[in-house]
C-alpha cells in the first residue's frame, strides 16, 4: 500500500478542514513519492491506493470550492448592506417620498379584479418596510383617499375587505375627500357587504366619488344618503334591475354632482340636479333623454342609448342646442336630429350594415350646427359603403376608429370580413387625394368572427404615411381574435414605426382567463419549443440575473406567478417564487426591448399581454410589441442554457410557449 505520513485532521462536517489532507504530504523514499518523482507506470495493484487520493483531492477541493461561495455569499450581502446605508432613498424628504407613495397606489382596475385586501399592495405594503416608511405612509393621508372593495360569487364576503381594515383605512385617510367603489354581489353574503357599506355610509358627507354595483340589501342604504352627500362629484351605478326599485332621488340635492352614469339591463328613474351635469351616460326612453337635456345646458360628454326602441315614437324634431357638448355617443340615428352642438369635436355611434340613415342625420346635425367634427368611432358592423357614405359627411376628421364586432345573438352578414376589408381598400389613396384627406390617427380592429386582412391593413396605412403635404402619425391595430399578421406583414409595419409612424399592434389577452389566473394569482412553469423550462438562471433574485431556458427540474426559479400590471390595466406582470422580483429585460425601463434579453428586476416589470396560438401562447410586451422568444439548444444541451430574448413577432416556435399550473 502507499504511505504517506497521516497529518491530515478528521473535520466536521460541513466545514473545511484548514489541514491539508494527508494524501498531499508524501513521505519521500516511499513507493508514492518515487511516482510522483519519476515517469514510472503504477503497478496494477498501487492503482486503487492512487484513485483513493485523487478522490480524496477532489472531496476536498469541491468543499473549498463551496466554503468559497459561502464567503462570497456572505461578502456580497455585506457589500449590499453597506451600499444601502449610501441610498438615494435614505436621503429622500418626507414630502418626496410621500410623492414616490403616490405614484406606487395599484390603479383601481387591478383592486378590482383581485377583489380583496392585499398587504403585498400599496398602501399596505408601505407600512411593512421600515419604521420611516411607515412613519410617512400613516402620515400621508391622500394615500388612503381612495377605497375599493369588491365581492364576487363564490368568494368569502367576510375576507374581501374585513371590516377593521376598512376602518383603520378610512381612520388614516383623515380629513381627505374619499373615492369609493365598492362592488356587491347578489349571490355573496349579504351581512358582511352590509357591515362595511353601512361603516362606508357613516363618512359619505367626504365622498367625491362613488361607483357601485347595487343589491337589494345596498339598495335601501344608499337612498338613506340623500341629504347628505355635499361632495359627491361623480357616479356611476350598475347591477341588475330590482323589480321593486320605483326611483332613485338619494342624489337629487348633490350640490356637486356633475358626472353621472348608470349600467343596468333596464330603466330605473333617476332624480338628479341636471343643471350641474357636465357628463352622463344612461339607457333611458327618448321623453326621459329630451327632459335631461333639455335642462343639462353644462353638458360636455354624453352617451345617449334608447332603450325599447321598438316602441318609441319621435315626435317632431325641435334640436336642443348644446353649447359646450364636445363628446357624444348615441345608440340611434334619429337622436342626432334632437340636438345642435356647436363645439362637438368627436362621436360615436353603432352601426349594423349600410345604415345610411347615419349619413344624412349626421351631415344635417354638422350643417345645422357648424362644428368641426374631428374624431368618429364607429362600432358594430360597418360596411364600406354605409362608412364611406358618412365619411363623405365628416370628411374634415383627423382621427378613425372602426371597431367591427359580432354577437352570437345578431345574424351575420353575408361576409363581415370583406366589408371591412373593402373599407380599407377604399381608405388606401395613391397619387390623388382619397377619402378623408386630413386623417392622422387610424385605428382598425376586429372582434368577432370577422378578421382583417393584414396586407389591406399594411397597404393603407403605408399609402397614408406616404402622402404629402399631410400624412398620418398614429395608427393602431386590435387583434381581438383570429390568426396574427405573418412575419413578412409584420416587418413591413415595423419599417414604417421606424420611419417616424407611431404604431402600435395590440393583441388582445383572453380577458377572462387571464383575469382569473391574476386573480386568483396562479402560478405556473412556462416550456419553450424545447421542452426546456423558463428559468432564472442560478435560483438568484438579484437585478438583472438573466432568465434563461433550462431542463425542467421543479424548483422554485421555474415557476412563475401572474399578477395584473400596477400601470396597464389589461396587461400582466410575470413574478418568480425566488423573491420578490418580477420577468424583465436589460436595460429597463429606458433601454429598448427589442433584442434584450430577459432578466428579472425588484420594481420594473416588463408588462405583458398573451395570445393564443393553436394549443400555445405567444407573450408580448405592451410598448414594443415584442414577443418573448426562446432560443435553440447549440452544441452540448447539458453545458449550454439559451437565453431568451424580445423579438419581432414572426410567429416561429421559439416564439409560443406552453403553461403547466402549478
Amino acid at each position: 500500500m502507499l504511505s504517506t505520513d497521516g497529518v491530515g485532521r478528521q473535520s466536521s462536517p460541513g466545514s473545511v478542514s484548514r489541514e491539508e489532507p494527508r494524501c498531499w504530504n508524501v513521505i519521500p523514499g516511499t513507493r508514492h513519492h518515487q511516482l510522483l518523482h519519476s515517469n514510472e507506470a503504477p503497478l496494477e495493484f498501487e492503482l486503487a491506493d492512487i484513485e483513493t487520493a485523487s478522490s480524496d483531492m477532489d472531496a476536498h477541493l469541491a468543499l473549498l470550492d463551496d466554503e468559497i461561495a459561502r464567503l462570497k455569499a456572505r461578502v456580497e450581502t455585506r457589500r449590499q448592506h453597506n451600499r444601502a446605508i449610501l441610498s438615494s432613498l435614505r436621503r429622500i424628504p418626507p414630502e418626496l417620498l410621500a410623492e414616490v407613495f403616490l405614484c406606487s397606489l395599484p390603479p383601481e382596475y387591478n383592486d378590482y379584479i383581485r377583489g380583496r385586501y392585499d398587504v403585498k399592495e400599496s398602501p399596505w405594503v408601505l407600512t411593512h418596510v421600515c419604521s420611516r416608511w411607515r412613519t410617512v405612509a400613516l402620515s400621508t393621508s391622500s394615500l388612503w383617499s381612495r377605497i375599493v372593495i369588491a365581492y364576487h360569487p363564490g368568494d368569502d364576503s367576510s375576507s374581501a375587505y374585513p371590516l377593521p381594515l376598512v376602518k383603520a383605512h378610512i381612520q388614516r385617510s383623515g380629513s381627505q375627500q374619499l373615492a369609493v367603489t365598492f362592488r356587491g354581489c347578489e349571490t355573496s353574503d349579504w351581512e358582511p357587504q352590509v357591515e362595511v357599506f353601512h361603516c362606508l355610509a357613516q363618512h359619505c358627507g367626504r365622498w367625491v366619488e362613488l361607483d357601485m354595483r347595487l343589491t337589494s340589501r345596498l339598495l335601501p342604504l344608499l337612498t338613506s344618503l340623500r341629504d347628505q352627500v355635499p361632495c359627491l362629484r361623480k357616479v356611476c351605478l350598475r347591477g341588475e334591475s330590482q323589480p321593486d326599485i320605483l326611483s332613485i332621488d338619494c342624489f337629487e340635492t348633490a350640490c356637486s354632482l356633475v358626472d353621472f352614469s348608470i349600467v343596468m339591463p333596464h330603466y330605473i328613474p333617476i332624480h338628479l340636479p341636471v343643471h350641474q351635469l357636465t357628463r352622463y351616460s344612461m339607457s333611458a326612453p327618448w321623453d326621459v333623454h329630451h327632459s335631461l337635456l333639455t335642462l343639462a345646458s353644462n353638458l360636455v360628454e354624453a352617451w345617449i342609448e334608447l332603450c325599447d326602441v321598438d316602441d318609441q315614437r319621435w315626435p317632431e324634431p325641435s334640436p336642443i342646442t348644446l353649447p359646450f357638448l364636445r363628446q357624444v355617443g348615441v345608440s340611434e340615428p334619429e337622436i342626432l336630429d334632437y340636438i345642435t352642438v356647436p363645439t362637438l369635436e368627436g362621436i360615436a355611434f353603432y352601426v349594423d350594415g349600410d345604415d345610411l340613415d347615419f349619413q344624412r342625420r349626421l351631415a344635417s346635425l354638422l350643417h345645422r350646427s357648424s362644428c368641426s367634427l374631428r374624431r368618429l368611432c364607429l362600432h358594430g358592423r360597418p360596411t364600406a359603403c354605409g362608412t364611406l357614405a358618412i365619411l363623405q359627411a365628416a370628411s374634415c376628421i383627423v382621427e378613425l376608429v372602426i371597431l367591427s364586432a359580432s354577437y352570437e345573438e345578431t345574424p351575420p352578414l353575408d361576409d363581415e370580413a370583406t366589408e371591412v376589408n373593402s373599407l380599407m381598400s377604399t381608405l388606401t389613396v395613391s397619387n390623388v387625394a382619397g377619402r378623408a384627406p386630413d386623417l392622422r390617427c387610424m385605428i382598425f380592429g376586429c372582434d368577432g368572427r370577422p378578421f382583417l386582412d393584414y396586407a389591406i391593413f399594411l397597404e393603407m396605412i403605408r399609402s397614408r404615411c406616404r402622402t404629402a403635404p399631410r400624412h398620418i402619425e398614429r395608427a393602431a391595430l386590435v387583434i381581438c381574435d383570429g390568426p396574427l399578421p405573418d412575419p413578412e406583414t409584420l416587418n413591413a409595419l415595423y419599417a414604417l414605426r421606424r420611419e417616424g409612424l407611431d404604431l402600435a399592434i395590440i393583441p388582445c389577452l383572453d380577458m377572462v382567463n387571464i383575469t382569473a389566473l391574476a386573480a386568483a394569482a396562479t402560478s405556473f412553469t412556462l416550456f419553450d419549443f424545447q421542452g426546456l423550462a423558463l428559468d432564472l438562471s442560478f435560483n438568484r433574485p438579484l437585478e438583472n440575473n438573466p432568465v434563461i431556458s433550462n431542463p425542467f427540474n421543479g424548483n422554485p426559479n421555474q415557476i412563475w406567478t401572474v399578477l395584473p400590471s400596477t400601470n396597464v390595466p389589461g396587461a400582466f406582470n410575470l413574478q418568480t417564487q425566488v423573491g420578490p422580483t418580477f420577468l424583465s429585460y436589460s436595460g429597463a425601463p429606458n433601454g429598448f426591448a427589442v433584442f434584450a434579453q430577459t432578466t428579472v428586476h425588484a420594481n420594473i416589470p416588463v408588462n405583458l399581454v398573451m395570445q393564443q396560438v393553436g394549443t400555445n401562447f405567444a407573450f408580448f410586451e405592451v410598448v414594443t410589441n415584442t414577443s418573448m422568444t426562446a432560443w435553440p439548444i447549440q452544441g452540448d444541451a447539458s453545458l449550454i442554457s439559451p437565453p431568451v430574448t424580445f423579438e419581432a413577432y414572426h410567429g416561429a416556435a421559439q416564439q409560443l410557449w406552453s403553461l403547466t399550473t402549478v
